[in-house]
């Protein structure tokens, strides 16, 4: 039935119980039985016992706002953006709402209470930024509107802003002079549309926004790296600043696109990134952007032991910016990848290789 099907039909199971749930910190979960599907009976909830001498989870308030009009009339009305922190007793016109867990704190056409403004104020540090995607196919004739959209709204709520580039609506010159020294271009090496290259080389445009202070990221996934692209400015030594995989459910274990970190890795390595260098990308540098460089990303006295081991592997494999369905894929094959063979989470070993 597709993703957006499930999501109606599981939100239609929860629909008596969806509102209550995140006011209750003593919940612990939520189970749908076949007797929900089949309408016999509710969902059931567990809730969890605190341990002896624990303090108990602060309970938050329930924000139910008072209807003022439709959502349709919200979202077509005029507005402006503001702080959470001004909006007692507005009306929500169209919130800005993470996902996950893609459960909105006010719904449009709402007033917002006392109760929204205490959810505002408890979950608003956990908003590490914001991201947008300016394909061509989604933004359609909007253009750059949504783009500088974005930003108004990242400014405002003080977090930076990444921007997905594939097929944009506009040269990438454009895209960058929009943007703010924080905020992140990924796929970087994409090859559909306007690139970062200009004649074969890393255009002026981008290099200027690197001194900027603008991020690149290469996050790959199955459609949003190209050879095309990412030789030339990795021998010019443009190399990411930011390291991801993007894998969703339709890149997973989809070989030979980056299905995972250690493909990543494996990849950047063959294409001539020393490997002491993508690991500093991939794991200092992500810690820094994303505020966390206090606790994780290194192995110095006092970080949380968040470890993994790789070993170096001479063996052929095969890389590809494409799966091999398609026929516009491009490959190179290399004899060297690096393979994961212990895993350690906060001092804990959770995965171990049979071979190590």
């Amino acid at each position: 039935i597709g993703a957006r099907g499930l999501r109606a039909v599981m939100e239609g199971l929860l629909m008596n119980v969806m509102y209550d749930i995140p006011s209750d910190r003593t919940i612990d979960r939520v189970t749908i039985t076949p007797g929900c599907v089949e309408g016999t009976e509710q969902p059931k909830i567990s809730h969890r016992t605190e341990k002896e001498g624990e303090a108990p989870q602060p309970s938050l308030p329930l924000a139910r706002g008072e209807r003022v009009c439709s959502v349709r009339e919200a979202l077509f009305a005029p507005r402006e953006t503001v702080p959470a922190a001004r909006s007692l007793g507005r009306v929500c016109g169209a919130p800005t709402v993470g996902c996950p867990p893609a459960i909105p704190i006010a719904v449009s056409g709402e007033r917002i209470g006392p109760e929204a403004l205490e959810l505002f104020r408890r979950y608003g540090n956990e908003l590490a930024g914001l991201k947008i995607r300016i394909s061509r196919n989604i933004v359609g004739d909007l253009g750059m509107d949504p783009l500088k959209r974005a930003v108004e709204i990242a400014e405002l709520t003080g977090v930076p802003l990444m921007v997905h580039i594939t097929d944009p609506p506009a040269p990438i010159e454009e895209v960058l002079s929009v943007l703010r020294p924080g905020d992140i271009v990924t796929h970087m090496y994409q090859n559909t549309g306007p690139t970062i290259l200009d004649r074969g080389a890393v255009s002026d445009a981008v290099k200027a926004a690197r001194e900027k202070g603008i991020l690149f990221e290469a996050a790959d996934a199955r459609a949003h790296f190209s050879f095309e692209v990412a030789e030339p400015a990795i021998g010019e030594g443009f190399y990411p600043d930011l390291l991801g995989t993007d894998i969703t459910r339709l890149s997973m274990h989809l070989r030979p696109t980056a299905f995972n970190l250690a493909m990543q890795l494996s990849k950047y390595s063959c294409l001539g990134i020393p490997f002491g260098t993508l690991i500093h990308i991939a794991a200092w540098k992500n810690a820094v952007n994303l505020g966390l460089s206090d606790q994780i990303g290194s192995l110095r006295p006092g970080k949380q032991a968040d470890i993994a081991v790789f070993r170096p592997c001479r063996r052929r494999n095969v890389f590809g910016d494409r799966p091999f369905s398609n026929k516009d894929a491009e490959f190179r094959e290399g004899d060297l990848i690096y393979e994961p063979v212990l895993t350690v989470k906060a001092g804990e070993m959770v995965w171990r290789s049979v071979t190590f």
